[in-house]
Formats: structure tokens, C-alpha cells, sequence
């Protein structure tokens, strides 16, 4: 969870939904069109914790990760602030992915070949509102300039939060490590290090942002300032755009 994060109760970012793989949580992902979703390709191995075999690894360098990426149907999006008892708000159809990185792919990439490597899927949605269901999640609009040194960014996840407030949250029965719900931070980007990396800072008097379990955490800047509540929760149009 991001560090120090405020719960996302009033669900002002909707478009920052958990991931969930095989019916286990593993990270989060951000909504960018109604059918259309952003995560980390890693986030969709289908052995997390074991390494791609080099068949796997130049499979993916090629774009067809194949059987290293969990099969569609077991990936579900869940909305709410609340992972772990959040409803279905969408059903993964299609997986494309570019992921080339020289971290995970030792026997196949290397930095001199693979760069700062690729580390993403996009996600094709079938939305439960489409059925029924649940209502719609509104996306997030996607940043059509690259960030610049000193924007203001509310960074957002799921991971682990050691330092909540266990006396204000014991309602939400959390674990010791505060993970399991959606948090977010304030920050500013520090410094913009390439097309593809961009370092981000705290708040002043914050020593930390993210935490174990931010994986697919979104970096949102204002599309446009919003005057009341309710426009700061409507998504697109006077809500956020990602940035990161």
C-alpha cells in the first residue's frame, strides 16, 4: 500500500482497481477506456516466483509470452476500496504484452540489449456493468504530454501500509501489514530520467512512498481542477489522467 496513504472510502480514484490471478490478489491495475486496462506484464506471470525458462524469455522478447503469462479467464479486475471484498468489475478476455526485462530475463536479455526493458500488458475488459451487474467503472484519462519535473501526482495502490492507524481502521479487520485496501499519497515528480522512467518524490516530511505490494500502484495528475467531491470521483473529464 502506499506509504502513509489515505483510504480511498470516498472512491475518488475508481480507475485504480486490484488484480486478482487465479483467485489470489497480486497487484493493481488502471483502467484506461472502458474495454481497457494497463498493468504489469509481471504481475500476470503464471509462476511468479519461478524463473522463465529461456524458451520463455525469448518467446516474450518477441511479444508472445505465451504460457509464462496466466491464461486470461483466471484475471479478474475487482473494484471498490476494498480488495479483498471488492465485487467483479471486470473479466479479462485478452492479454498483449511487451515485457523485456533484463531482471526477469537473464539467459535472453541483458541491459546493453533490452535497455530499461518493458514491463507492461494491456488488458482487454469485459465490464460486469455490461451484464448488470455492478455499475460502470469510469477509466482514467491517459496523459497526452510527458510528465515535467515538479508536477503534483496522488500516487495510488494496493500494497502494504506499516504505519496505519489500526485504532481508526480496526473496523476493516486488516492484517498486520495494512495491505488489502486502496490508499493514496501525494507526490511530485523529481525527476524525469527517460521516456520510459520517472522518479517521484514524497510529500515534504515523508520519508517513503510505496511499499511491498505496490506492484501496477497508478501515478494520477488532475485533467482539470475539480470544484467539488464529486468531480474529483467521476474519472475522466475533470477527474485524472495517468501519468504513470
Amino acid at each position: 500500500m502506499v506509504a502513509h496513504g489515505a483510504l480511498d472510502t470516498a472512491e475518488v480514484y475508481p480507475a485504480v482497481l486490484g488484480v486478482s490471478v487465479a483467485g489470489l490478489p497480486r497487484c493493481a491495475a488502471t483502467l484506461i477506456d472502458a474495454s481497457l486496462a494497463l498493468v504489469p506484464a509481471s504481475c500476470l506471470l503464471a509462476a511468479p516466483n519461478v524463473t522463465l525458462s529461456t524458451t520463455q524469455q525469448e518467446a516474450c522478447l518477441r511479444g508472445e509470452c505465451g504460457d509464462a503469462l496466466a491464461p486470461p479467464p483466471s484475471i479478474l479486475l475487482l473494484g471498490g476500496f476494498d480488495r479483498r471484498s471488492a465485487p467483479i468489475v471486470g473479466r479479462v478476455k485478452r492479454v498483449a504484452s511487451r515485457f523485456a526485462a533484463w531482471w526477469a530475463m537473464g539467459d535472453a536479455c541483458s541491459p546493453a540489449l533490452c535497455g530499461e526493458g518493458w514491463d507492461l500488458a494491456l488488458l482487454e475488459v469485459d465490464q460486469s456493468c455490461v451484464h448488470g451487474a455492478v455499475p460502470c467503472v469510469p477509466p482514467a484519462a491517459i496523459a497526452l504530454h510527458a510528465p515535467a519535473i515538479g508536477d503534483e501526482v496522488h500516487v495510488v495502490g494496493f500494497g502494504h501500509a506499516p504505519n496505519f492507524d489500526d485504532r481508526a481502521e480496526w473496523h476493516l479487520r486488516l492484517a498486520p501489514d495494512g495491505g488489502g485496501v486502496r490508499r493514496a499519497a501525494a507526490a511530485r515528480v523529481a525527476n524525469v530520467l527517460s521516456g520510459q522512467v520517472v522518479e517521484l518524490a514524497p510529500a515534504p516530511g515523508r520519508e517513503t512512498l510505496l511499499c511491498a505490494g505496490d506492484l501496477g500502484a497508478a501515478a494520477l495528475g488532475r485533467t482539470a481542477p475539480a470544484a467539488n467531491a464529486s468531480a474529483a470521483a467521476d474519472g475522466g473529464g475533470g477527474g485524472w489522467r495517468l501519468v504513470s
